[in-house]
């Protein structure tokens, strides 16, 4: 019986389209193990700053928006230093210290897995129940490690209302741009997919192969 692929490259075969059992997938799981312990440590160094302190290492990809609601639900992934998300929002934009906040994590396991279209395939999400808490908002959010692993970069964006059911083609879009731009720091210990790349997507064809680098 052919040993299936580890959970990490059944992913990373979507994310570089290549197959999972490549030498690119494999260079790109040792990188992602080796870059987890730094961010590891990262993380604690933050839950020890003070709120100033930390805010100094924030840095905004967009001015933040106005909020009018008290109630947010927060989509993010397990990127970059996903464990302190939540305080890193409070720290960057005073109004979630007082809003009722909910974080959900899209490639948690959970229950009750949601099948959604990601990176062209269907995928087993986290999604939370369809549609918004009346008078919330739903947001995607992202702590992101810069270079030097001093600082934060926070992808703060906002969704279309009852975005992750009736329009996941936005959330689903903000979810792959970040993966690949930040490939290294995603923390993807479960596979999304039941099968890797080469099985699923037809381009790879019968044998498996797409292109000659593959």
């Amino acid at each position: 019986m052919t040993k299936p692929p580890p959970d990490i490259a059944v992913n990373l075969s979507y994310v570089l389209h290549k197959r999972s059992d490549s030498t690119v997938v494999a260079r790109y799981a040792s990188d992602i193990e080796r870059e987890r312990r730094g961010r590891d440590r990262l993380s604690a160094t933050l839950n020890r700053l003070s709120v100033d302190e930390l805010r100094q290492r924030i840095v905004l990809e967009h001015e933040l928006p106005r909020f009018d609601q008290s109630t947010f639900r927060i989509i993010s992934l397990k990127i970059g230093v996903w464990t302190v998300l939540d305080t890193v929002l409070a720290a960057a934009c005073p109004t979630f210290v007082r809003a009722n906040i909910s974080t959900h994590l899209v490639d948690n396991d959970c229950e009750t897995l949601t099948t959604r279209d990601l990176f062209r395939a269907p995928a087993g999400l986290c999604v939370p129940d369809a549609g918004t808490p009346v008078d919330a908002a739903d947001y995607f959010a992202a702590a992101l490690v810069r270079p030097g692993g001093n600082s934060i970069q926070l992808r703060l964006e906002p969704l279309v209302s009852g975005g992750l059911q009736n329009n996941w083609n936005v959330t689903g879009k903000l979810l792959e741009k970040t993966i690949r731009e930040f490939v290294l720091q995603w923390d993807c210990d479960r596979s999304l997919w039941s099968s890797p790349a080469e099985v699923t997507l037809p381009e790879f064809g019968q044998d498996g192969l797409i292109g000659e680098d593959a």
